[in-house]
């Protein structure tokens, strides 16, 4: 998960749409619309700078220490070994959901649905699996257009080509059974480095596990909260509420998603 289970991060994901109560997609949980009057103001950030545009102690590493998300910590430096690669993520069939909260008590859901990456997985040992999954934070669904681009331009920058992915790195796994036969389930603890930018965390979350057939693998999470000032985006939480309009944002995202491991095409 470099460079881009998780977003984006997901992603401190906090939205502003049109005015239509366009309902998410489908594939991202329960169907919430937007309440009216949330139509995108002139694009301007906080502190009267342009929507998207940081400071330059803006956007920096997150610091160490516990949030609203939980056991996020700043990360190490990891890299997936690419001689030992052995899977790729498949684009179709993965993503990454979140749910955010704006003016109080408006949920607004939606999905990254462009992933890519590779893993390393060993059947007869789970516990060596690792990965490395991209994710695009351009290809942001939140079943509304207004909505998903102020995301990818006010909160992710993800227009300029340095911010355009985020990374979700799997560096350590402890899976019970550590052995999965095809059709088999099992669940385990993943340790996560989640990268934004310049900001990278660490966290510890709950998945499940299924070995769907012989060679595929499908690892799952759901509600797992990662918090705004955690990733160290509180400055754009605050260039989107001027951009929208919003009363509030809530600092808790919660994020969930579906990686599917499979053997990469025959060459």
């Amino acid at each position: 998960m470099r460079n881009a289970i998780f977003l984006a991060l997901a992603l401190g994901l906090v939205a502003c749409g049109s005015n239509d109560d366009t309902p998410a997609p489908s594939n991202t949980g329960p169907s919430i619309s937007a309440p009216a009057g949330d139509a995108p103001a002139a694009a301007e950030g906080a502190e009267d700078k342009p929507a998207g545009e940081a400071g330059p102690d803006e956007g920096g590493e997150a610091a160490a220490g516990e949030g609203a998300g939980g056991d996020a910590v700043e990360a190490e430096d990891w890299a997936i070994d690419q001689k030992l690669v052995t899977h790729q993520v498949r684009t179709s069939g993965s993503s990454i959901s979140f749910v955010s909260t704006k003016n109080t008590d408006a949920e607004v859901p939606g999905s990254f649905t462009n992933l890519g990456g590779l893993a390393i997985l060993d059947w007869t040992d789970l516990n060596k699996t690792q990965a490395s999954i991209t994710v695009d934070l351009t290809a942001v669904e939140s079943g509304d257009e207004a909505r998903d681009n102020n995301l990818k331009t006010v909160f992710f920058d993800a227009m300029r080509p340095d911010s355009a992915a985020g990374s979700v790195d799997l560096t350590a796994l402890t899976a019970e059974p550590k052995t999965l036969a095809a059709g088999e389930r099992g669940s385990g603890k993943a340790t996560v480095n989640i990268s934004i930018g310049r900001t990278r965390i660490k966290k510890t979350i709950d998945v499940e596990l299924e070995r769907s057939d012989d060679t595929t693998l499908v690892a799952s999470f759901d509600k797992i909260p990662l918090s705004i000032a955690d990733l160290g985006f509180e400055d754009k939480k605050a260039a989107l509420i001027k951009v929208c309009g919003h009363t509030a944002l809530a600092d808790l995202v919660t994020a969930g998603g579906r990686i599917v491991l499979e053997l990469p095409p025959k060459k």
